[in-house]
């Protein structure tokens, strides 16, 4: 038995029974964790890891979401613990959830994933199953890995996601001008946020300048089951202060105001899903280019690349810390920014040549 006592701000004694002593008198493990009540928890699913009555070497996969992984999901937002939660109840539970962890091997796992139809679906059992087994060797809850090896997947069809390009601009910003979206859609296209994090934004997050703004970005705000929740950035590296400059922070700062920046009816933060909607009637309606809400951030991206700015600086305004992520999902073809390259280096050659 575990159990969870706060102490005061930000300060939890988390407690499980120890074993027994040779007199029959029982122990108790206690340790006093410094953050949130979700990192509590974590923490004391880890401690009982540790007091685990279990034969470790028969611990079945679902003995083991159950009783230790799913509970180290609290310190993560509530979005991403659904995603997490509907990967296994729908993926990796009924293919795997009865298997003991230390029976299957690399190919196993292998020819069970390759029976899910859709290669997202596959990638996304592959994912949380290869987490859970990082987590169980971490622990020795296992002493071999098998996803440590090699797993061939179904390979994916390439995906080029629909962006905005410079010269789609001026239309685009036309058809959103003056409307209630367009400080959501600005802070997307020019400052690379996701939308839960846009979406989720008061005028008290701006700091104005001359000729230029900060964006505090720390919260996100997304819809689950039907209901708005506020909740932390997806990662500690995705908290972090944007910028704008030129136009986009002074467009910005005529639209400036109190409280959220799309407020619903009741002056709430209005629900994402309504935004992308309304923004989608808006732009196709004044016959602009629409792309999706969400590749607004990789219009960002690609247009800051194509326009000379750093990858790796791009990558910390975009909230990442790996440019794999990023050449893989944000950095769309750009064909003006090759054209304007090849063009650059056939006139440097061309130059070298007259000079030969």
């Amino acid at each position: 038995m575990g159990a969870i006592q706060r102490m005061g701000k930000d300060r939890y004694r988390v407690s499980i029974e120890g074993k027994p002593k040779p007199d029959g008198k029982r122990t108790r493990r206690t340790k006093v964790v410094r953050g949130t009540r979700s990192e509590a928890e974590a923490v004391l699913a880890r401690m009982k890891l540790d007091e685990d009555k279990l034969d470790r070497t028969d611990i079945t996969l679902e003995g083991y979401w159950t009783a230790f992984y799913e509970p180290t999901l609290q310190s993560l937002a509530e979005s991403t613990q659904s995603g997490y939660r509907y990967a296994w109840e729908s993926l990796v539970k009924p293919l795997f959830g009865e298997y003991e962890m230390g029976a299957l091997k690399a190919r196993d796992i292998e020819r069970k994933l390759l029976t899910i139809e859709k290669p997202g679906s596959q990638r996304n059992a592959y994912k949380l199953l290869r987490q859970m087994y990082n987590e169980a060797y971490r622990d020795e809850v296992i002493e071999e890995n098998p996803m440590s090896r090699r797993i061939r997947l179904k390979r994916m069809e390439a995906y080029e996601p629909a962006i905005l390009l410079m010269d789609d601009l001026p239309a685009w910003l036309d058809a959103v001008r003056g409307s209630e979206y367009e400080p959501v859609l600005l802070c997307m296209l020019f400052g690379g946020l996701r939308r839960e994090e846009a979406c989720a934004l008061f005028w008290e997050d701006f700091s104005f300048g001359v000729d230029a703004c900060s964006i505090r970005v720390e919260k996100a705000l997304t819809e689950v089951r039907g209901k708005l929740v506020e909740g932390p950035t997806k990662t500690a590296t995705s908290t972090r202060t944007v910028f704008l400059g030129g136009w986009p922070a002074s467009r910005m700062l005529e639209l400036s105001g109190e409280g959220p920046l799309v407020p619903d009816s009741n002056g709430n933060r209005m629900r994402p899903d309504k935004i992308s909607h309304e923004y989608r009637k808006l732009v196709e309606g004044k016959g602009a280019k629409y792309v999706p809400m969400r590749n607004l951030r990789n219009s960002y991206a690609t247009i800051m690349q194509g326009l000379g700015a750093s990858d790796s600086l791009i990558s910390k305004s975009l909230g990442h810390t790996n440019l794999t992520v990023d050449y893989a999902h944000y950095f769309a073809s750009n064909e003006p920014a090759h054209l304007a390259n090849a063009k650059m280096l056939g006139e440097t050659v061309s130059n070298i040549l007259q000079h030969a």
